[in-house]
């Protein structure tokens, strides 16, 4: 149920009405109200439903420049997704993410619109104990805020955020910062200038500036004139000074106005944005503007005609890189830039198409030899068909594999059905690194037996050990535990015992001699946990 207006509270000022100060109050108790309204705001106050608050922000929003300072003051139920946030009213119901938007009315709007008045806009949000369940995508509370630069934002637990508006807040002459202190959840974020007051306490006039016999150069302000006076600087805009000086024209900041106007109208960034501003891009030059910078490799998160934070970094980052000032903004002639950059990138782009289908084409595609896909690759390995290449190049090789393992197990079927020196000796010659290389090798040896030069050192190290019968033994043994089949260990070194020890160094890379040297013995019995010591 909406609640009627309460009546304004009306200043006389020099020249005019004073500057109103108004409120819009949705699901707040009516203590605050109370307190704001003898305060001289002029509230606009609902029992907490969306569509009230709708039409209560239209009619702030169409008033704002005839407004000192302005309130948003919402109690009640609020839901946010992701980075997305929306008040829903004192009795809201659950919601989801698809209808928030017809169910509760986002904070992006709310804080919008407090941001037409920067340096005089306050937003207070109480956020309901009681948080209903809501539907899918929608979690209850206030997620993270973008404050708009000039907004002051309050936020808490709705209890604490009535009690301190209704006791201290609201009070002409608190400090926001004292206000809150200890106040526990309570949170002040946004534009909070040393000594930033929500209602402010009466100032005494200060002292006119005087011109050598002591006559004042400007008027003394008055009360409203000084409280008009720090919102224009809190706004700093070129309308906020032209305003003070059309409505003070002997103001007693008269000289500081006309330096902040002179200031900002040869501002660089302001002359930018200015300039954007009278090309008046529609918003499909913007979005072709934004497709453009994405073809160009700038992310503007999103093509939608809104030139927002992630369109403004990549216009800095593409009038960087293109040597341009670096302002954020455009003007016809860098859009036309940018334009012709990003046709010449798409012409590109499209000419590689071309050449890649042609080359595809050119080398038979799926019938493509494997030096014809790795040509392709080579050129083009991200490709429209580099995947498919990959994968025929994947399959020869598969091919090409299985087909060595065919020819070198004909081979060594041959080699092993001759059996003959010469036989094993050929496929050794024809595959060094063949997957039957090691027992040709070994046949070979059987068949051609050792060399005798290096059998006869071989047998002359083994006698030099001087082996005991236990140590013959011990190392018949050993070859017995491995597998070997040394025959009997009875400490003599007959045919199977030489075959044995044979086997052994070929299994441990040793020279392959039949005979024990040092480094057999050595290392048979180091495996064997047996320290052996030559005498």
């Amino acid at each position: 149920m909406r609640l009627p207006l309460l009546p304004a509270l009306c200043l006389s000022i020099f020249a005019g009405s004073a500057l109103a100060d108004r409120a819009v109050l949705s699901g707040v108790p009516s203590a605050p109200a109370a307190v704001l309204e003898r305060a001289g705001f002029d509230l606009l106050r609902s029992d907490g439903t969306v569509a009230d608050l709708r039409a209560d922000l239209l009619d702030l929003l169409t008033g704002m420049t005839r407004h000192d300072r302005v309130v948003i003051h919402l109690q009640g139920q609020f839901a946010r997704s992701g980075e997305q946030s929306w008040y829903l009213g004192a009795r809201a119901s659950g919601s989801d993410l698809l209808h928030a938007g017809r169910d509760g009315v986002s904070l992006i709007t709310v804080l919008e619109v407090a941001s037409r008045l920067p340096g005089g806009a306050f937003v207070l949000l109480g956020e309901a104990e009681s948080a209903p369940s809501h539907g899918r995508g929608l979690r209850a509370g206030i997620g993270p805020l973008d404050i708009p630069q000039g907004v002051t934002v309050i936020r808490g637990p709705a209890r604490q955020i009535a009690r301190l508006a209704s006791g201290v807040l609201y009070q002409p002459g608190t400090d926001l910062r004292d206000g809150v202190e200890g106040s526990g959840s309570v949170l002040v974020q946004g534009f909070l200038p040393q000594g930033h007051q929500i209602v402010p306490a009466a100032a005494p006039a200060p002292e006119p500036p005087v011109i050598g016999g002591g006559v004042p150069q400007f008027d003394t302000p008055r009360p409203q004139e000084l409280t008009f006076w720090r919102s224009v600087q809190a706004t700093n805009t070129e309308t906020a000074y032209r305003d003070y000086l059309q409505r003070y024209p002997r103001g007693a900041f008269r000289a500081e106005a006309q330096a902040g106007l002179d200031a900002l109208l040869t501002d660089p960034l302001r002359l930018a944005e200015r300039a954007e501003q009278s090309a008046s891009l529609s918003d499909s030059l913007r979005r072709r503007a934004q497709r453009d910078l994405t073809v160009l490799g700038f992310d503007t998160r999103g093509v939608d005609g809104i030139f927002g934070a992630g369109s403004r970094a990549a216009i800095r980052a593409w009038q960087a890189k293109t040597g341009l000032a670096v302002t954020g903004y455009l003007d016809r002639p860098q859009i036309a830039a940018l334009n012709a950059q990003a046709e010449a990138q798409r012409a590109e782009e499209v000419a590689a198409r071309e050449n890649d289908a042609r080359l595809w084409a050119e080398i038979g595609g799926d019938a493509a030899t494997e030096a014809d896909l790795r040509r392709y690759l080579d050129a083009y390995p991200e490709g429209q068909t580099a995947t498919r290449a990959r994968e025929l190049l994947a399959i020869s090789e598969e091919a090409r594999t299985i087909e060595a393992g065919r020819r070198d197990r004909a081979d060594w079927v041959t080699a092993r059905r001759q059996d003959t020196p010469e036989s094993y000796r050929a496929y050794l010659e024809k595959r060094p690194d063949g997957a039957y290389a090691p027992w040709a090798t070994a046949r070979l040896r059987d068949l051609t037996g050792p060399d005798p030069a290096d059998q006869a050192r071989a047998q002359a190290e083994e006698a030099r050990l001087q082996m005991g019968i236990v140590t013959r033994i011990l190392i018949e043994r050993r070859l017995e535990q491995l597998g070997f089949q040394p025959g009997v260990p009875d400490g003599r070194f007959d045919r199977n015992t030489r075959q044995a020890i044979a086997r052994y160094q070929e299994a441990r890379g040793l020279p392959v001699t039949g005979f024990v040297s040092d480094d057999t013995a050595q290392r048979m019995l180091a495996e064997s946990g047996i320290s052996f010591t030559r005498p």
